[in-house]
């Protein structure tokens, strides 16, 4: 089935493409619907011309795109019946959807009936900010090549954490500048020396420790920036002064020097106080005889950790996804861009679920000896801390497998051994290596070991008709919540999949009994434990938006929640505890069983 693609051009002229989409259930065998529109700027209003608009169905699984003329105006024509969504892209701004109040927040839908033409559409787009400044040493001579990271301000398990977006480094006067910054809050980071590898150039032992703009050496004194659209904010400056430093060091016992690889120890600082965050972490290597070194370290508390990870039995006829990452880099790789990576791995593959080809090689099992890990709390204070013993104990794994209750086509053994199973930490904190295994051609599934902590399982793969209905553990539901791992393997995971998902909707009206399209809708669990120990992509909180007519519905995870409508501005931190607490007093329960469709109007507040 094909359908046109037209772009409005100069002087009124009209450009005719056309797009081959695969059709779909529900689709017209004579689709003639239409969507007129006009990129526009968040905050002049004026066109963005030759802005790049992409047609999106309910999945995002295909996709048409035109370019916008010099007035931003677009058509999309011979439409069928259906669930669209509009996105605009323009190098200089951030990817802007249709009906979104923010560049971060919840899109809107199109919902097209048969042959409807629809004429009014504006895309908002959010120019991206700027930040700039120098940094001096205490005699006012410009520091060059030091590392500057604009660090944006998220939630996290309930609590603001500090996430690495863009970094730069100093020029020879000192300067530095970090642009294409999507609105939001942010804190700027001068990374100190000593958190660079120690191989790497412009390490120093000493140096200067990591400040928080403006000169705090903690997040807790961090100012944090409300950038809008646009913004350019010059004078960031960083005044680096003099400070005392101490050394750590010690001994790693418990490894195994028969596995390849060099062993490395890390030092994070925690502040209890501070807003967390991952980067301010450095690293050291671990001699043959398990010893090691921190140098120039501040006063203050540490955990030193040490993780060995096993060698994989990697098979010669697939790929393994392998990360290590650099636990002293200015940027790590985070959980959120863990899963982002992932799905550009996957579709670099194609997956016979999402994209109707092949599936990928099989990935290889996860290595059957564990990690061997070992964590100890430091205090340093007014002198070195010697003789730190770090004993290395096995870390334990996740294990179990994927039931699917339902009369839709099960995925197939090929299917299951090229789908990931990724592991991602509920409160934050990046992983030094992350090992992405495929499930069993049974469906069973086993990860790599993971140190002590709270983490979210998620099968990175899209299984068509299928959809997560609940993960137990002991015959009971976590699924809004995440999994406790300790010192013992967990292997009794069960990951339920359904063809017949519970799905919410109704309509947001005012006091007057009208609808109110521009509302937006919160959805999160009744159970205040889940608000600090779920990460945000768990698919149990959810921020919607209601389509033109005020209707909303969407696909939810059975259980027991609040839902609220508001129509101020959103947040993108809207996911804290104390923001989920406010929105709680305005919201009504609603309580959603498995398989089940609930319709519930709201009311806005």
């Amino acid at each position: 089935m094909r359908f046109r693609v037209l772009g409005l051009g100069v002087a009124g002229t009209v450009i005719l493409a056309t797009s081959t989409v695969v059709a779909g259930t529900g689709w017209s065998p004579s689709p003639n619907g239409v969507v007129v529109g006009k990129a526009i700027d968040a905050v002049t209003h004026q066109p963005v011309g030759s802005a790049t608009v992409s047609l999106l169905r309910e999945d995002d699984s295909r996709e048409a795109s035109v370019n916008a003329d010099n007035d931003g105006r677009f058509v999309f024509s011979a439409l069928p019946a259906g669930r669209w969504y509009l996105v605009g892209t323009q190098p200089g701004y951030a990817r802007s959807y249709y009906g979104a109040r923010a560049p971060n927040a919840a899109r809107q839908p199109i919902d097209l009936a048969a042959d409807e033409k629809v004429s009014d559409l504006v895309i908002s787009m959010w120019k991206n900010a700027v930040v700039a400044g120098r940094v001096t040493d205490a005699a006012g001579d410009p520091i060059v090549g030091a590392q500057v990271i604009a660090a944006r301000l998220i939630a996290a398990g309930g609590r603001p954490h500090l996430q690495s977006d863009r970094f730069g480094k100093t020029d020879d006067r000192g300067d530095y500048r970090l642009a294409d910054l999507v609105t939001g809050q942010y804190a700027i980071v001068l990374m100190s020396p000593s958190a660079a590898s120690p191989t790497s150039t412009g390490y120093s032992p000493s140096g200067f420790p990591t400040l928080f703009y403006p000169d705090a050496t903690s997040s807790a004194g961090a100012v944090t920036l409300a950038l809008r659209s646009a913004d350019d904010r010059s004078g960031l400056d960083f005044h680096v002064a003099s400070y005392a430093t101490y050394s750590v060091s010690g001994t790693v016992t418990g490894l195994d020097l028969s596995r390849a690889g060099r062993q490395i120890a890390t030092l994070r600082h925690t502040d209890p106080a501070g807003i967390r965050q991952e980067f301010d972490t450095r690293s050291a290597p671990v001699t043959g005889e398990g010893a090691f070194t921190f140098a120039g370290v501040l006063p203050g508390e540490y955990v030193v950790e040490v993780v060995q990870a096993p060698a994989h039995e990697a098979p010669s006829d697939g790929p393994f996804m392998d990360l290590w990452v650099n636990p002293a880099a200015a940027v790590r790789l985070n959980d959120t861009d863990m899963v982002d990576l992932l799905g550009r791995f996957r579709g670099l593959f194609g997956s016979t679920s999402a994209f109707g080809v092949a599936a990928p090689p099989p990935l290889t099992p996860a290595p059957l000896a564990p990690a061997m890990w070992a964590s100890v709390a430091v205090s340093v204070m007014t002198k070195n801390v010697d003789a730190v013993a770090v004993a290395l104990e096995p870390a334990a794994s996740l294990g179990g497998r994927v039931v699917f209750e339902g009369a839709a086509p099960k995925p197939t053994a090929e299917v299951f051994r090229s789908t990931p199973v990724v592991v991602t930490a509920a409160d934050g904190h990046a992983f030094n290596r992350t090992e992405t295994a495929g499930l069993n051609a049974d469906g069973s599934f086993r990860t790599a070991s993971f140190l002590p902590g709270w983490y979210q399982l998620t099968i990175a793969g899209r299984f068509p008709g299928w959809s997560v209905a609940s993960i137990t553990r002991g015959g009971h539901d976590i699924l809004p919540a995440s999994i406790e791992l300790g010192a013992t393997n967990i292997t009794d995971l069960v990951l339920t999949y359904t063809d017949r998902p519970a799905q919410l909707s109704g309509v947001v009206r005012n006091g007057d009994g009208q609808s109110v399209p521009d509302a937006t809708i919160y959805l999160f669990p009744a159970d205040r434990r889940s608000w600090t120990s779920a990460p945000m992509w768990s698919g149990a909180a959810l921020e919607i938006r209601p389509s033109r007519n005020g209707t909303f519905k969407t696909p939810a995870l059975p259980g027991e929640y609040y839902l609220a409508a508001i129509t101020s501005e959103p947040r993108d931190d809207w996911q804290l505890a104390d923001v989920l607490e406010q929105l709680a007093k305005s919201a009504i329960t609603v309580t959603i069983a498995p398989g089940e469709h609930v319709i519930k109007d709201l009311k806005v507040r």
